[in-house]
Formats: C-alpha cells, structure tokens, sequence
C-alpha cells in the first residue's frame, strides 16, 4: 500500500473519530441543559420568580445540598447549619483569598452567597425562600441566622430555634460545642 493510501486512511479515522466524539458531547451538553431547566423550575422559588433571573447576572450553582436539602422535612435545623456552613467552605475553595472579603454579618454573606461576588457566583437564588425580603439568610422558622467569625476562614453560625429569640436555650449552633467530660 502507498503511503498516501495509509495516510488518507488515517484522516479518515481521525475525522470518523472526531465525528463521534463531538456528537456524544454535544448530546451530553443538551441533556445537562435539559436537566438544569428542570431543576431550576422546582419548588425553590418565591413569589413565582424563578432562578433563571440569577442565572442571567452570572454563574448559578444549580446543584447543592443547601438547594436540595435546606429547611427539608427530611433534615434538621443542625444539618441546614452544616449546609450553610458546607457552602461557606466551597467559597473558601473557589476564592483563594476568601478570608479578605469584608463579611461582617448575615447579610453581606447573604449577598455573597447570591452573586455578589467578584465571579457573580451564585450558590442561592435570591428568589430563595431561605433569603428574607431584607436580604439576611433565615432558618426554617423564618428567623435570620447569626454568623460569628472565628477567624478569615471559620464561621460558627446560630440559629435562635423554635422560640425564635436568641440566646435562649433552644438555639443551634454549628459547629456544635465539645461536650465536655463534666457534662457526660
């Protein structure tokens, strides 16, 4: 066989090769698409707003657990700390000098939580029943949540609980306090 031969046999199998290679991505492309609208059409808006609105200002984190476990019959009010607080740690990760940006309180990182990032990344719609017209991240009963920063990186977040008045004895706080040995 001539070298020609060879070679036009070779860039046909490349070319063949490509072809299958771009019509299976394009085809997991459409169906990622597909199932992103589905998600965002779920129960996580209010007052009929959809998260296609968040989307359209910059990047949207269609799937989390804080989208599909916060505030759920299925979780507590200590796991929706730790969603929360599992968020703040995919921040920490996504910006490399996360422990810079001024976040003194709820709602600086609500804002942050919904956009207002230097990315525009956005982990919570603020169509999201669990951002108050005011702008402050609440907890299931409607009630903000407060953030005690630690240090840049570590947050310990509270919530007053079902009294709804903080400072009581029913309030969660996450990461839980140590029990100590004189407690057990």
């Amino acid at each position: 066989m001539s070298r020609f031969g060879r070679l036009s046999r070779s860039g046909v199998l490349v070319v063949a090769l490509f072809g299958v290679v771009w019509y299976f991505m394009s085809r997991v492309d459409s169906d990622d698409r597909q199932s992103h609208a589905e998600h965002e059409e779920g129960p996580l808006t209010r007052n009929g707003e959809t998260a296609e609105e968040t989307k359209k200002e910059g990047r949207f984190i269609s799937r989390s657990a804080f989208l599909e476990d916060y505030g759920s019959e299925n979780s507590s009010l200590l796991s929706d700390l730790e969603t929360v607080s599992l968020l703040l740690n995919d921040c920490q990760l996504l910006f490399k000098n996360f422990d810079s940006f001024f976040l003194p309180g709820n709602r600086e990182i609500a804002s942050f939580l919904s956009g207002g990032n230097p990315e525009k990344i956005t982990w919570i719609p603020k169509s999201h029943f669990a951002i108050n017209p005011t702008g402050k991240l609440v907890d299931r009963f409607g009630m903000p949540l407060f953030f005690h920063r630690i240090d840049g990186l570590k947050f310990e977040i509270y919530s007053a609980g079902k009294d709804g008045k903080m400072w009581t004895k029913d309030d969660v706080v996450f990461p839980p306090a140590p029990v100590s040995a004189e407690k057990k």
